[in-house]
């Protein structure tokens, strides 16, 4: 869908930025709650009524992008492939809306972010108050995300650490896998598709990606760590199974030009 395209036209284009002011807008707004809610006595009942708004707004802002023609958005059985429970998802990471769009889908996972978005005003109170794990803390990281398997959460993981750079894949890192063995819990993947490579690397807010596209989130194989199989080995399975399931085909021409430019 709109893969050999470039650009949008004008029109749609125009929507486009009217849905990048409409998603900041709501951004903000949340984020303050979040701020606001962090003097209110810590609860599970608080936390749970702020995620049921964001999953709100998210699911607003994906209804307006298809209703504006824009693009559309598509969970092929991601939430019944993901039981709650104890488990480590994995899912190669396309753009910066990917965690987001799958929390509409996912609502109670705990996700790893980028560290920089604790000082994002768009971000940071909505990071605190959902308990998310930032990705540069080492040992620390390891640790949080063995606590929450143990509070028996499921954790959203980006192995690649930032979105591709050059398609199909940036190479993983085995921190998941190391957390993996040592709780004993179940990989599960999750392949996702951006054709247009929207908000990807080096796509910028304002490029005039081509639409309408589709985004599209398809749950995979399931892995388990074998007994004495090290971490990263058991990252490595993990990586060649996406590597077998994502071609450049999967990204769209302004990345294949880019990544040709870098090599």
């Amino acid at each position: 869908m709109a893969a050999n395209r470039t650009e949008a036209p004008l029109g749609r284009y125009i929507i486009y930025l009217g849905l990048v002011l409409f998603f900041g807008s709501g951004a903000l707004a949340y984020n303050a709650l979040c701020l606001l809610t962090q003097w209110l006595p810590a609860s599970e009942r608080r936390q749970q009524f702020s995620r049921r708004i964001m999953v709100w707004l998210l699911k607003t802002f994906i209804a307006a992008i298809e209703a504006g023609g824009v693009g559309r958005v598509r969970f092929q059985g991601v939430r019944e492939a993901i039981p709650k429970g104890p488990s480590i998802i994995v899912a190669n990471h396309t753009g910066l809306l990917d965690a987001l769009f799958l929390l509409t889908e996912l609502p109670d996972v705990v996700c790893i972010f980028k560290s920089s978005l604790r000082r994002s005003p768009f971000f940071c109170g909505v990071i605190r108050e959902n308990d998310f794990i930032a990705n540069d803390e080492g040992l620390d990281l390891l640790h949080a995300m063995s606590n929450a398997l143990a509070l028996g959460k499921t954790i959203l993981v980006f192995p690649e650490g930032t979105r591709t750079e050059i398609p199909p894949l940036n190479e993983f890192k085995a921190g998941f896998a190391l957390v993996a063995r040592r709780a004993d819990v179940r990989v599960r993947t999750i392949v996702i598709r951006n054709s247009c490579g929207l908000l990807a690397k080096g796509g910028g807010l304002l490029r005039r990606y081509a639409t309408p596209f589709q985004y599209v989130f398809t749950p995979g194989q399931i892995f388990e760590v074998n007994e004495g199989e090290k971490a990263v080995h058991f990252c490595q399975r993990v990586e060649s199974f996406f590597r077998h399931e994502l071609s450049t085909d999967d990204f769209a021409p302004w990345q294949k030009q880019r990544a040709k430019a870098s090599k």
